[in-house]
């Protein structure tokens, strides 16, 4: 969840040094931090993915959309929940056809 007035810059290690976080973040987080809705994954987990892998170790970057819509599922990366929560329906989903493909 954004925190009304939150436009710190993400810790995202190297990633920092694109044009985006330059030039665009800032805007954008200033928007951000003037909604009031609850926009999720929190601020602090939004590029989750992003500070866990440099660009050295990436070969490929795939944005998405939409991340699950209830408090405490978001966490910043995609088809993933925190350690001891449930899984969404839709991510059971994914598991159990996953299940059927693979056995």
């Amino acid at each position: 969840m954004t925190r009304r007035g939150t436009t710190r810059r993400p810790d995202v290690g190297q990633w920092s040094d694109l044009p985006f976080f330059r030039d665009d973040w800032p805007g954008l987080a200033a928007r951000l931090a003037d909604e009031p809705r609850t926009i999720l994954p929190p601020d602090d987990q939004r590029f989750a993915a992003l500070a866990r892998t440099q660009p050295d170790a990436t070969r490929i970057v795939i944005l998405g959309q939409d991340p699950y819509p209830t408090r405490g599922h978001a966490n910043g990366l995609a088809f993933s929940v925190a350690p001891g929560v449930a899984l969404p329906k839709s991510l059971r989903n994914i598991y159990r056809e996953l299940e059927d493909d693979l056995g």
